[in-house]
């Protein structure tokens, strides 16, 4: 009957064989060093650390930090370096310096400080305009026909036709109507420009004669790139409830038990990891896994609390179900069989890590792709 414990570390249940009570060995899971228990069940302590005094680094070293704060003292200097060289070291001198006593002041009684009041900020004066000339409405009127006279005299030079008779100061209208009506066609103007405005037309460029052909015109309607369509989700292709038989004979749910669906055709070469595969695994890795291995074709689900798991494939084929208890040990003397030696090592880095000190049970699932299939397991007491 082989010892059965738990890892301390990482509470891997483990098994190995009673010659090997008391002795030292690596936990399989964690790799670290735990010892294994004796017969009676006394678990002895680890060994501590031996320290090798005839090493020569290390006396080195021992020396360099008994002589730092002996500087100013070449006798002690010197009695460091032939202990370093007889293979004898020397421990270092503490020498403790009485300081003279100080005197502590006395902290004044903090005094009331009233914050200065900021003044208000005086309003900067606006920057001066420079005033506009007032010019009457009749001085206006005269300098514009003074313009129209002088730009017919122009014409007149240049051969053009006369320009209108401007109006004199005697047929001048008031100056106030005379706003009021530009006022009111340009309110007229603006209403019917809006009303009237004409449409927005597209440029296009000037195309050839010769490649009016090869040129495709602009209402034409072009065939409209059908859309991507979302990626559906995985159809239900396997699911069962895993258990295990307690020490009492009672059944419990296998939770955390894991279940690995491995296509039988392999695409690709690489190796999965095998850190979100193990038990307990951080809920990222398990993420991580489950996409790597569903790119490959398979799945991955890990047990619930009711031992309750599913499995979702792509397609209909031929496929490896690989179920790995989570709390049922098994014989640490027993090898695996050769169909899990032949296939892990074609899936995973580790294959020796997958599955620890724990049953598993290796099936084939034939899928036809349309009714998912049912298949449940009790790992059972060895």
């Amino acid at each position: 009957m082989p010892i059965k414990f738990r890892c301390p570390h990482c509470r891997q249940f483990l098994g190995i064989s009673r010659n090997r009570a008391g002795a030292l060995a690596d936990c399989p899971t964690c790799g670290r060093t735990i010892r294994i228990p004796n017969l009676d069940g006394r678990v002895d302590p680890l060994p501590s650390p031996e320290l090798d005094l005839e090493d020569q680094q290390l006396k080195k070293a021992l020396a360099a930090l008994a002589g730092i704060d002996d500087d100013e003292d070449p006798e002690t200097s010197r009695a460091a370096g032939k202990s370093a060289t007889s293979g004898v070291v020397a421990a270092p001198v503490v020498r403790h310096q009485e300081s003279p006593p100080r005197d502590v002041p006395v902290a004044a009684p903090p005094q009331e400080v009233v914050p200065p009041i900021a003044p208000e900020p005086k309003p900067s004066p606006a920057p001066e305009r420079p005033a506009r000339e007032q010019v009457p409405a009749s001085d206006a009127l005269e300098r514009l026909a003074k313009l129209a006279d002088e730009s017919s005299i122009e014409s007149k030079k240049q051969g053009l036709p006369p320009a209108p008779t401007p109006v004199t100061a005697s047929a001048r209208v008031p100056a106030g109507l005379l706003i009021t009506g530009g006022i009111g066609l340009f309110v007229l103007g603006v209403v019917t420009g809006r009303w009237t405005a004409p449409t927005a037309t597209v440029a296009t460029e000037d195309v050839p004669a010769d490649n009016i052909a090869a040129a495709a015109p602009a209402d034409v309607d072009r065939p409209v790139p059908a859309a991507v369509p979302a990626t559906e989700e995985r159809p239900l292709a396997l699911t069962g409830t895993i258990t295990y038989l307690t020490a009492d004979g009672q059944t419990r749910p296998d939770e955390g038990a894991r279940v690995l669906v491995l296509p039988e055709e392999r695409s690709g070469s690489s190796r999965l990891p095998v850190v979100g595969f193990r038990v307990d695994a951080a809920e990222v890795d398990v993420r991580l896994a489950r996409a790597a291995l569903r790119e490959l074709g398979g799945d991955f689900a890990v047990a619930d609390g009711q031992g309750r798991y599913e499995i979702r494939l792509p397609a209909a084929g031929t496929y490896d179900v690989l179920m790995i208890s989570r709390y049922q040990p098994r014989d640490a003397d027993l090898p695996l069989t050769d169909s899990v030696e032949a296939l892990l090592p074609v899936w995973f880095d580790r294959p020796s890590q997958l599955i620890g000190q724990v049953q598993y049970r290796l099936s084939s699932l034939l899928y036809q792709g349309e009714v998912p299939a049912t298949r449940d397991h009790l790992f059972e007491r060895l």
